[in-house]
């Protein structure tokens, strides 16, 4: 009788146990904590002419590139180490830039800074010495094609207005145009709002040349450069 009792009493201690364990909770995973962005500082590089260079707003700290400087400064938290450097020289055009031109200042001495981007802003001095919007656009072709094989982003500012010729100011509209067909959302706005409906300056954003635009001008073109987050 006893061996009975001791084993009933030794089944339900083990079916306890058993109990037990089928009952324990698994501790939950501790998570594992985000991976923190590491970014190498990035170069960016412009490529242009006298609007490029600071002319028409005054001090170069009012050009859309003083500002851009100034705003990856002023958010160095964001954008550690990254930086610009400006290549442009008043009176460039496209050919100035391309392999043949400025060893200086051309697209070669551009990517030797192995640059995350280059930004290209030839608004007007092609057409206005003589050359046609195949031209130009030939040689953006050419540029492009040696930033991709370097694997650099391109952006390329469209046309600006500039008091031409009947003639000349309707190839800019036409340059604009085939810019914005080209290259899509590569393209930054320098032409809507600053120009009038005829291809010249908007008095609002006249430097009073007729050729280059003014501080409010630039604190246009500045701010969209960062719309189309350029530097992000």
């Amino acid at each position: 009788m006893r061996r009975a009792l001791y084993s009933i009493l030794a089944f339900c201690i083990l079916g306890f146990q058993w109990g037990c364990q089928g009952d324990e909770v698994e501790p939950e995973p501790v998570p594992k904590p985000a991976p923190i962005e590491v970014r190498n500082p990035r170069v960016y590089v412009v490529l242009g002419s006298s609007t490029a260079e600071g002319v028409g707003p005054g001090p170069y700290d009012s050009s859309w590139v003083g500002r851009s400087i100034t705003y990856l400064r002023a958010n160095k938290d964001k954008f550690k180490g990254d930086t610009i450097i400006n290549l442009a020289r008043g009176g460039y055009t496209s050919f100035d830039i391309m392999p043949s031109g400025d060893q200086n200042r051309n697209i070669t001495k551009a990517l030797s800074y192995k640059p995350y981007a280059i930004i290209i802003n030839m608004p007007s001095n092609d057409i206005a010495n003589g050359r046609s919007v195949e031209d130009q656009m030939n040689n953006f072709a050419a540029l492009s094609e040696m930033a991709k094989q370097q694997k650099v982003v391109m952006w390329v500012t469209t046309a600006q207005p500039k008091d031409l010729n009947e003639d000349g100011r309707k190839k800019l509209i036409e340059l604009t145009n085939r810019i914005n067909t080209v290259y899509g959302d590569q393209v930054i706005d320098f032409w809507s709002s600053v120009s009038n409906p005829n291809g010249t300056i908007h008095a609002q954003y006249n430097a009073g040349d007729g050729i280059h635009i003014n501080s409010p001008g630039h604190r246009l073109f500045f701010s969209r450069v960062i719309g189309k987050k350029v530097f992000n």
